[in-house]
């Protein structure tokens, strides 16, 4: 049986940022099999369901804007719902049936860090947050956390999400730094600024795809630009062979 093999994209689209036609046009050039959103207003959901719906006929879609949440995917959506670990700020647990294999993808967005006397620190209840994800990731096996988790490779939160098994999909097969945010100002006092959508170069990988070990990870890289202040990332997987069912006795 040859090995089943997609293409996962995370997208924070940035509450409007970035408008429908970019974000459809990069979509149709990424080509992915799945994708998370974070930061997608409600009503730009609707539109894309309807824009995408010949490449994306599985789609699922929550809360609004800062926390609007979903997924779209070319194979059959089990189920979605979601999961509120921290208040106010949801993220999304999706069962995705892929050649019948049932794949956990799990769309993730803690608060950002808080300035505090010793520098920059996530809440309680944000560290509470992606830990508890990366280990429903990982029981979920196999299955991908993805989303905008607001830390660097260098935080100790990232530390902790590798030793509890998770596998950074752009630290194992990315190439270069991977950085992903700033790409634009992405935010002015009045609405509509041509300013908040002014390039400036990113200095910071915040965007993630993360894999149970049982996954392989063949490639990852940034994605096409979809006009959002960040950067979208792609992975290329192999997932494993679908567990045989027992054989009944004789």
């Amino acid at each position: 049986m040859p090995d089943t093999v997609v293409t996962v994209m995370t997208a924070n689209v940035g509450a409007g940022l970035a408008h429908d036609t970019d974000i459809e046009a990069a979509l149709r050039a990424a080509g992915a099999d799945i994708v998370g959103f974070e930061e997608l207003p409600r009503a730009q959901a609707r539109r894309l369901r309807g824009a995408l719906a010949d490449v994306y006929p599985e789609a699922a879609f929550f809360a609004d804007g800062n926390e609007g949440r979903g997924v779209m995917s070319r194979y059959p959506l089990r189920s979605a719902r979601i999961l509120e670990i921290a208040t106010g700020r949801p993220d999304v647990v999706a069962e995705i049936d892929v050649e019948g294999l049932v794949l956990t993808v799990i769309v993730a967005h803690p608060r950002p860090q808080r300035i505090t006397r010793t520098g920059l620190l996530f809440d309680f209840p944000s560290r509470r947050q992606f830990l508890r994800l990366a280990r429903l990731t990982r029981e979920a096996a196999p299955a991908v956390m993805l989303g905008d988790f607001n830390m660097s490779p260098r935080h100790p939160g990232h530390l902790r999400i590798q030793a509890m098994g998770l596998v950074d999909t752009f630290a194992a097969k990315g190439k270069g730094l991977g950085l992903t945010f700033p790409t634009r100002v992405g935010f002015s006092r009045m609405p509509g600024d041509r300013l908040a959508r002014s390039k400036v170069p990113p200095v910071v990988r915040f965007d993630y795809i993360w894999c149970t070990p049982d996954i392989t990870v063949q490639a990852a890289w940034i994605g096409p630009d979809a006009g959002s202040d960040h950067a979208p990332v792609m992975a290329r997987l192999t997932l494993p062979p679908p567990a045989r069912p027992p054989l009944h006795p004789r």
